[in-house]
């Protein structure tokens, strides 16, 4: 047995006594390096095409690499990006001889300078940022050709009365990981079934305002003066600068709109309210 197979076998086995890893990686000679979730049968679902030759792909999120590995097995180059030290994803990839490029980076620091890729792969991310949005603009910045965004959703009926996409805010301190964001299919099919052709969506929302002046002001006032009310009167401070950071990760108005509008929806219009700090968008299903 070679060194990097002997390697590869202790690493493997390292990591099983431990707990295993995210993703289940079935390697050469029978050898699994066990994971929480076995994706191997749902490839078929996430829409990659079976043939990468000559395409780049970015991996967001890698975690132990079950993914990008599948993409440089249908041919592509890849790159993988998440927040842990290389060290465990690089004793994978030496173990297995890939190419896979590894980088200790945030979704949040991509931008066109790190690099344009033909495929883009966010899996299982999204629900832990705080800013989804914000996620997703700088997916768009890096992809040349396709992007595909995967997660799991709520499926069960007695989330019916639920809103579509729920703040969680929970913190699962065995995996070290916050989830922030919980979608929910159900309430999402009963907001499309009830909504009749040429029923209007009005929505109503914090927004970004208009005048330079006047956002500053509004920044100053929330992240200063509101926590500081929360403290007097709650003795709660953090809830309050959160209430205004996420207020901030707020889509702006051009944004919801085009939203909207990518939704299905037409005759999509906005009006602002107290400078734009407030904004009602409204929409028309066809």
């Amino acid at each position: 047995m070679s060194s990097s197979k002997q390697e590869l076998v202790k690493f493997v086995r390292e990591m099983n006594a431990s707990g295993g890893a995210y993703h289940t990686i079935r390697l050469a000679d029978g050898l699994v390096l066990e994971g929480v979730y076995d994706m191997a049968a749902y490839l078929a679902h996430y829409g990659i095409p079976d043939d990468l030759s000559g395409w780049t792909a970015l991996d967001v999120g890698t975690a132990t690499g079950f993914f990008a590995l599948e993409f440089e097995r249908r041919g592509a180059q890849v790159t993988a990006i998440d927040l842990w030290q290389p060290s465990r994803f690089g004793r994978l990839r030496e173990g297995v001889g890939s190419s896979v490029r590894y980088v200790q980076k945030s979704v949040f620091d991509l931008d066109a300078d790190f690099g344009v890729f033909d495929l883009v792969f966010c899996g299982s991310l999204l629900p832990h940022l705080r800013d989804i949005f914000g996620a997703i603009r700088k997916l768009r910045e890096v992809c040349r050709r396709r992007v595909i965004l995967a997660s799991a959703i709520d499926d069960d009926p007695r989330c019916a009365d639920r809103p579509m996409c729920e703040f969680a805010g929970a913190y699962d301190p065995e995996g070290d990981y916050w989830t922030y964001w919980t979608p929910n299919l159900v309430a999402l099919r009963s907001m499309l079934r009830v909504l009749k052709p040429g029923g209007r969506l009005l929505v109503l929302e914090f927004s970004k305002p208009t005048n330079d002046l006047l956002s500053r002001a509004y920044d100053a006032y929330s992240f200063n003066v509101i926590p500081r009310i929360g403290k007097l009167v709650t003795n709660d401070s953090e809830s309050y600068q959160y209430l205004a950071e996420s207020i901030r990760m707020h889509p702006d108005q051009d944004t919801l709109r085009e939203m909207m509008e990518d939704a299905g929806f037409c005759q999509c219009e906005y009006h602002n309210m107290t400078g734009g700090i407030v904004a009602l968008h409204r929409g028309i299903k066809a």
